[in-house]
């Protein structure tokens, strides 16, 4: 089963997410910060990070900057209603694989998930040994 980590600092849709994924057949962690997502991404090992950008203490790029730098091959995909060619630009350039607009349109997370998913580099060299 497909391993996702949620991090929102909005409980209600963290929530939400959660429950969709999970119908989606998902196992879904969810985590409220940048900080807490860090010390579950150690714990959990995720196959997918879906990270929000506009979080208090450690923003979703800060929080992808860190994911980066312990090494993980984890795919980022950023959950934002920050969406203008700067923000997205920004996104990849910090390491992340897609960018999804809020609010959220399920069939457009859902095939950008799995399309992610399918071309990983982690999936790939899991797949391959």
């Amino acid at each position: 089963m497909v391993k996702i980590l949620c991090v929102d600092d909005d409980p209600e849709f963290l929530r939400i997410l959660g429950r969709m994924l999970e119908e989606k057949g998902y196992e879904v962690y969810l985590a409220e910060s940048g900080k807490k997502a860090l010390e579950m991404l150690k714990e959990v090992s995720p196959d997918l990070i879906l990270l929000d950008i506009m979080m208090p203490e450690l923003d979703g790029w800060e929080t992808l900057r860190e994911i980066k730098n312990t090494g993980s091959t984890t795919p980022v995909i950023m959950l934002t209603i920050m969406y203008a060619i700067e923000d997205r630009e920004k996104s990849f350039e910090h390491g992340a694989d897609a960018h999804v607009p809020k609010p959220i349109r399920k069939m457009q997370l859902f095939k950008t998930i799995e399309w992610v998913l399918k071309n990983s580099t982690r999936r790939h060299s899991v797949a391959n040994h």
